[in-house]
């Protein structure tokens, strides 16, 4: 290990990173709802503001959908073959109506000289994870990998919950 040590500025280049790690239970919450009330309007936006730049942001969310309306965790449950296509365009809506509303909360509040791009989202029911990161870095970052693990209800249904980040360098 130290022989490694000794040498390892011949092979590597470190930086420190930042990271901004959000996470939020938003009720069913949409982004159109943020809007109807002052504070909860400011919240992205302080966040963003309260941040500086960081290299990675990452938002994660939970109960983005309805979770009391039982159908659409009725049909995500039992995984039916016949999905209704109205449940699943309403969820699909929501995802994409929060990560249009992430990606325009950035670039309204951030610096104009620092450009974010969006590198992963992943859903589950209820569940979403919206990944950023600055544009200097992007170039940088290869290998994208993700996995979803279901856990509770004997691992049918997504209603145990954890957001895992892992940074790995390797040559």
């Amino acid at each position: 290990e130290s022989q490694l040590r000794h040498k390892e500025a011949e092979f590597c280049q470190l930086k420190k990173i930042n990271a901004l790690i959000m996470t939020w239970n938003a009720g069913a919450s949409t982004p159109y709802d943020l809007q109807q009330h002052n504070q909860d309007a400011s919240f992205f936006r302080d966040l963003i503001h309260s941040s500086g730049c960081p290299d990675i942001i990452v938002f994660g969310f939970q109960e983005l959908v309805d979770l009391e309306n039982k159908k659409t965790v009725t049909k995500s449950f039992f995984k039916s073959k016949k999905k209704d296509p109205q449940v699943q365009e309403h969820m699909s809506h929501q995802y994409r109506d929060w990560r249009d509303y992430l990606t325009r909360c950035l670039d309204d509040n951030m610096p104009s000289d620092e450009l974010y791009h969006l590198l992963h989202t992943s859903s589950l029911v209820g569940l979403f994870t919206c990944i950023f990161v600055r544009a200097p870095l992007l170039q940088r970052i290869r290998g994208l990998s993700a996995a979803e693990v279901k856990r509770g209800l004997g691992g049918l249904h997504g209603n145990k919950v954890g957001n895992s980040n892992f940074f790995m360098c390797i040559y």
